[in-house]
């Protein structure tokens, strides 16, 4: 359907990359969204080296664009880049501000409006939180009580079993 233009995707639907995988909920849209792993990876890339996409560094690299910028807080407007620099990635159409009738600058606008919304202040609290964390590390009033995400996949697995095995 989609693949003969036989429905319309605009950017008020968020791409399906925004939610944490098997959290969508129809009844619950805020669920888990902006929560999945693709939005988090970009802006790594973009801010802390790309190899910290996939390879978790355990400090913030020496030479990133946080660094050369001074940028070391989450805003909304970095979330709202980097849904629409996965929404580009996904897309085989040259950039464009419109790709087809799909406009860029109104999807970067509806995910803006996610954290300008009054109703949605605790969401948007919790989501800034959580992106601060995955980008750079936990906060320094939390790293004592939180541990960092693995490096990669081995180390999470090594983890994992480690915690198994002290349950049982």
């Amino acid at each position: 359907m989609l693949l003969h233009h036989e429905i319309d995707v605009d950017a008020e639907e968020y791409p399906s990359f925004c939610w944490a995988d098997g959290t969508y909920d129809a009844d619950d849209i805020a669920k888990g969204l902006l929560r999945g792993p693709f939005v988090p990876r970009i802006l790594c890339h973009l801010w802390t080296a790309p190899a910290s996409a996939l390879f978790r560094p355990d400090k913030i690299p020496k030479r990133c664009n946080a660094r050369a910028h001074g940028v070391f807080k989450i805003v909304p407007e970095m979330i709202a880049y980097g849904v629409v620099q996965g929404r580009t990635l996904l897309s085989t159409a040259d950039w464009d501000v419109l790709d087809g009738h799909f406009n860029y600058e109104d999807l970067f606008n509806a995910v803006m409006e996610l954290f300008t919304d009054p109703e949605g202040a605790t969401w948007a609290k919790e989501t800034l939180a959580w992106y601060q964390e995955q980008i750079f590390g936990p906060s320094s009033s939390a790293a004592g009580s939180a541990p960092r995400p693995a490096k990669n996949a081995a180390a999470a697995i090594k983890v994992q079993r480690m915690k198994r095995a002290a349950a049982t």
